[in-house]
This record gives C-alpha cells, sequence and structure tokens, in this order.
C-alpha cells in the first residue's frame, strides 16, 4: 500500500489479521465471528489516522462553488458596465454601432473569463477528487463506506457543474 501511512497501514493489517483468524460459521465459509470491540476499536483508530485529504476535498468543492460564484458576480458586474458605456455612447451617432460592438465584445470576454475560471475550477477539483479517490481504495474494503460518500460527492460536483453550465 503505497499512498497509506505506516500506521494506517498497520491498523488494516491488524483488522485483516483480526479477520481471517475468526471462526468460520458452519455452512457459511465466507461469514465469520469477530470481537465486535476490537473490529470497532481498529476501524475507530483508522478513523484517527486518516488524512487531511478527505476534508480537503470538502473544503476544494466549497471553494470551486466560491470561484464559480465570484466569476458570475464579476461577469455582472462587466456586463454592467458594458451596459451603463452603451448607454452612453448611444446619443452619439457615429459611434452607436462601435459602442454596440465593444458591448458585445466585453460580454464575450466576460463568458469566456467566467468558461475558463469556471472549468480551471472543476479540472482542479475532479483532480483533487480522483486522487482522493484512489488513496481511498487502498484503504481497501472496510472504508468502502468513505469510497461511496466520494462517488455521491462527484455525483453531485457534476451535477452542479452542469447546472451552472447551462446557466
Amino acid at each position: 500500500m503505497s499512498g497509506i501511512s505506516g500506521n494506517t497501514e498497520n491498523l488494516l493489517d491488524n483488522l485483516s489479521e483480526l479477520l481471517q483468524k475468526a471462526f468460520s460459521l458452519p455452512f457459511g465459509a465466507d461469514r465469520c465471528i469477530v470481537d465486535r470491540d476490537k473490529v470497532l476499536g481498529l476501524i475507530d483508530e483508522v478513523r484517527n489516522v486518516m488524512p487531511p485529504e478527505i476534508e480537503q476535498a470538502c473544503q476544494i468543492v466549497q471553494s470551486r462553488n466560491d470561484i464559480i460564484n465570484d466569476a458570475k458576480r464579476e461577469a455582472a458586474a462587466i456586463k454592467r458596465q458594458a451596459e451603463e458605456r452603451a448607454l452612453q455612447i448611444v446619443n452619439e451617432s457615429k459611434i452607436v454601432q462601435e459602442a454596440k460592438s465593444k458591448a458585445r465584445e466585453i460580454e464575450s470576454k466576460a463568458r469566456l473569463h467566467e468558461r475558463e475560471v469556471r472549468g480551471a475550477a472543476n479540472d482542479y477539483v475532479e483532480d483533487t477528487l480522483k486522487k482522493l479517490g484512489e488513496f481511498v481504495a487502498q484503504l481497501g474494503g472496510g472504508l468502502n463506506t468513505i469510497n461511496g460518500e466520494l462517488q455521491k460527492v462527484r455525483g453531485e460536483f457534476k451535477s452542479a457543474a452542469r447546472a451552472v453550465e447551462q446557466r
């Protein structure tokens, strides 16, 4: 287990050994009897040594949402500035077409900037979630719940990203 700290790896080895040495139930070789307190104690110890990346993943998702919201506000401010500028120029007959063109260009740049920021934020979050998923996968079968939650977060992230992109 290359990405796991020695302490976590030792705890998982202890849990594995406990399960391997457990008594099998009759007519059910895949079922066994284990000391619940020992297993729960080992699981608690694994949770205590879990890497901060799991909490960081949640923070990254929140940061991504903040970045997208900031980009939207910036785009709205740029659009508002463009509209104000266009209104100032409307009364000048020679430059009306130029003002409209410039307003469209500014709005287009704002949308492009928003897409670039959103894309970079999405790429960063997706990469971090992928790395975290790989790490969690290394923790073994005993931590399937965490991996399931990670998949749920990834799904929520993709749904949120699609919803934002559709706006």
